[in-house]
């Protein structure tokens, strides 16, 4: 859909993410529509574990763009592909972190309705600290009147990581969807392996629904109960 770019302010010298819509998404209405509401909710929720969004705009030949704060760090979903399972401490750090941006968006009546490892960013602070901030509002839902167009029965999100309830009606969720992904992802980091995996999409929608979970302790023995 885009690309982000490594800028710097001009007049204030801080360094800033900027993120551009390529041309071709820039002339699809819905695209263009996810992304200003991108823009417009993660202006909303200033947090300290939501990525900041400073700006937004339209280029002179119609491409929009957003700039945000840029951070220093890797993806949930990198550190997952290069350790699999991780310790306790930092899925606790995560889940708190994830949950507490979570908290924020609920209170403002916004639903992110796609957290995965992908969408939270693990940042060390200057004393060693680890924080998590979460990225990409682009199909949250929000109380703010501002519709999506076009999409009708989509699912919107990430299948592996949906709530039984936003396979079903994604239009009618709460933030209690939210938990269920979060949910999900705490327990890919302790176990190394989702809780619902399926060769098709129908069969991995069904296993959501109505599929039996594998407690964690079954996959990862050395988990404490």
């Amino acid at each position: 859909m885009g690309d982000v770019w490594r800028g710097r302010h001009l007049a204030l010298g801080h360094e800033a993410a900027i993120k551009v819509l390529k041309p071709e998404s820039a002339r699809n209405t819905e695209i263009v529509q996810r992304f200003a509401r991108e823009a417009r909710i993660a202006a909303q929720l200033r947090h300290r574990h939501i990525a900041r969004v400073e700006d937004f705009g339209v280029t002179p030949e119609g491409v929009p763009w957003l700039v945000m704060e840029l951070l220093h760090g890797e993806s949930l979903e990198e550190r997952i592909e290069r350790e699999v399972k991780l310790d306790h401490a930092t899925v606790i750090t995560v889940a708190r972190h994830v949950g507490a941006a979570c908290d924020a968006a609920h209170a403002a009546g916004i639903v992110h309705r796609d957290l995965k490892p992908s969408n939270c960013f693990l940042v060390r602070e200057e004393d060693g600290t680890l924080q998590v901030k979460v990225l990409d509002f682009g199909v949250a839902k929000a109380s703010d009147g501002l519709k999506l167009t076009g999409h009708g029965a989509q699912l919107l999100g990430t299948p592996l990581y949906m709530s039984p309830e936003q396979t079903q009606s994604p239009s009618s969720i709460d933030g209690r969807s939210d938990l269920w992904s979060l949910g999900v992802m705490v327990y890919e980091l302790l176990t190394g392996e989702l809780p619902f995996l399926s060769e098709s999409l129908p069969g991995l929608l069904v296993a959501i629904g109505m599929g039996p979970i594998k407690p964690p302790t079954a996959v990862n023995p050395a988990l404490p109960k």
